[in-house]
């Protein structure tokens, strides 16, 4: 139908997306927060998104 596009970003971003199901594939990294809460990647006024799990990927990144 039409061209990829990769979003970036937390659940303000995405938000219009999911609301209009639209989005076909999620690739969720999660990193350490240093400071504060961090971004939210889904909002509570969304509904539920059935996902499943296809892959993890872990790295070493101590800088021992």
């Amino acid at each position: 139908m039409g061209k990829d596009i990769w979003l970036v970003g937390g659940g303000k971003l995405i938000d219009a997306f999911i609301k209009k199901d639209v989005i076909d594939r999620y690739i969720i990294t999660v990193l350490p927060t240093i400071l504060g809460k961090g971004i939210p990647l889904f909002l509570d006024n969304n509904h539920t998104i059935d996902l499943n799990l296809l892959n993890v990927k872990s790295f070493d990144v101590s800088l021992n």
